[in-house]
């Protein structure tokens, strides 16, 4: 099997593809903000009933638990979609079909910047760290107790390995697909 050059339509089709999985993306990461306002909302409206017996309680810890799995599966998702898009767009940049692609993977190369890769994965950690503080802040501000530990311990552990991951995928780019993607293009591209 050889690759061959795309077509003016092609390269239109592509892009409309390229286009849509950045809306994708945009539109998840809205998701994740709205949920964590209508959560959040939520739990300054009800909180009189959350803590009446001042503690925070299995139920909010709950909630939160529930809310960064939530955020993770909805970042997941975002990087699968991203991996999805660099196909596209290494086909395009393999091809010599787009010289966008190409100056914009020379830029890339060069220079470090802040895309909205990173920034999308920046939305999350603050979306993160909102889910995990804003019941803290309650305990603080209502003189709640902690309790049960248990709970707040096993928030604790996912809080950090939520972090860890969200920042290892999203801002250093582990298991970036870039590379791997535009070597598969290649190797078929040599096979012309």
């Amino acid at each position: 099997m050889t690759l061959r050059a795309p077509t003016p339509e092609d390269v239109s089709k592509l892009s409309a593809e390229i286009n849509q999985v950045v809306h994708q993306r945009f539109l998840l990461t809205t998701l994740a903000i709205t949920m964590v306002g209508v959560v959040g909302g939520w739990l300054f409206v009800k909180h009189e009933a959350l803590f009446a017996n001042g503690e925070i309680g299995r139920i909010v810890y709950a909630m939160s638990f529930l809310l960064l799995l939530f955020l993770f599966m909805v970042f997941f998702f975002g990087e699968m979609l991203y991996a999805k898009l660099r196909i596209y767009t290494a086909y395009l940049l393999v091809t010599e079909a787009s010289n966008w692609e190409i100056d914009w993977k020379l830029f890339r190369d060069k220079k470090e910047y802040v895309g909205y890769r990173r920034a999308q994965s920046f939305v999350y950690v603050l979306l993160g760290l909102a889910v995990v503080f804003v019941p803290l802040v309650f305990a603080f501000v209502l003189q709640l107790r902690l309790t049960p530990y248990l709970s707040l311990a096993v928030l604790g552990i996912v809080f950090v390995l939520y972090i860890v991951f969200v920042l290892r995928m999203g801002i250093f780019r582990w298991l970036d697909p870039e590379e791997g993607v535009i070597d598969k293009w290649q190797e078929l591209k040599k096979l012309q």
